[in-house]
């Protein structure tokens, strides 16, 4: 069941911003997005409606427990009458895998399976469909991958954290502000869907988060960088500058370059 509620947020000086907020449950898990409505155009008031059409069109694709799925009905010999969104994420995951010397492989076992990047790419859809209609303004989160871009509600940068791979009351570990030119933000780690990471990862990782323009890449970057672990991890995020963040076992904390420019 998907809610939708609109909103009028007060703040001082009396100025208005009227924004959308919505959540639901897909893919297994729950999602939720916000965004502002533009000051200067009147929005489509079918943007959720479009939103929910989208979330179900991306399920029918790569849902691995709906009997009716793409994935579950096709195979690798059938690749030429496989849906756009399917070859990407399959070409996608190819290079990822070269690049990382086969720590993300969705076809473990013969089996078509992208859990590992499915979310992340819905993140980046929901994101075209409010780009697409002038909407600067917004947080998109499905399953824990996030995308957000310009300025929250209060019109101050919008909050992020990671949470602490030690405790099971969701404690936050790190909180950050968010630039206003927006990122994607995913995390992988053994209290995240565990059952995603293919083959394990080192023993040495308790959680690695990875920051990305594009959620999907984010998505994919944190399950294969949970699996190489920190020290090739880091080695790989230094040549593709990616910006990964990782929490060792012992609490101690590693991160790349590229993340130290994003958060000094």
């Amino acid at each position: 069941m998907v809610r939708y509620l609109l909103l009028i947020l007060l703040l001082v000086g009396c100025q208005q911003f009227t924004y959308t907020t919505s959540n639901g449950e897909i893919y297994g898990t729950s999602y939720k997005y916000r965004y502002i409505h533009p000051e200067t155009q009147e929005l489509d008031p079918l943007i959720p409606e479009k939103i929910e059409k989208e979330l179900n069109r991306i399920d029918l694709i790569f849902s691995t427990y709906k009997e009716n799925s793409e994935v579950l009905n096709t195979s690798i010999e059938e690749m030429n009458s496989w849906s756009k969104d399917l070859k990407y994420l399959y070409d996608l995951s190819l290079n990822l895998s070269e690049i990382s010397k086969n720590s993300f492989d969705p076809l473990q076992g013969g089996i078509l399976d992208f859990s590992a990047v499915a979310k992340g790419y819905a993140v980046d859809k929901v994101a075209d469909i409010l780009q697409e209609n002038g909407i600067k303004d917004y947080f998109i989160e499905i399953g824990g991958e996030i995308k957000a871009k310009g300025l929250a509600p209060h019109r101050g940068n919008w909050k992020w954290a990671i949470e602490d791979p030690f405790s099971m009351n969701q404690k936050i570990f790190k909180s950050f502000s968010m630039p206003s030119k927006g990122h994607s933000i995913a995390t992988s780690g053994e209290y995240k869907n565990p059952g995603h990471i293919w083959g394990g990862g080192p023993r040495d990782v308790a959680n690695v988060t990875v920051l990305h323009e594009s959620a999907t890449y984010a998505d994919a970057w944190a399950t294969t960088m949970y699996v190489l672990g920190t020290k090739e991890g880091l080695k790989i995020a230094e040549n593709e500058q990616i910006a990964v963040f990782f929490i060792k076992k012992d609490g101690e904390t590693l991160n790349s370059s590229q993340w130290s420019r994003i958060y000094p």
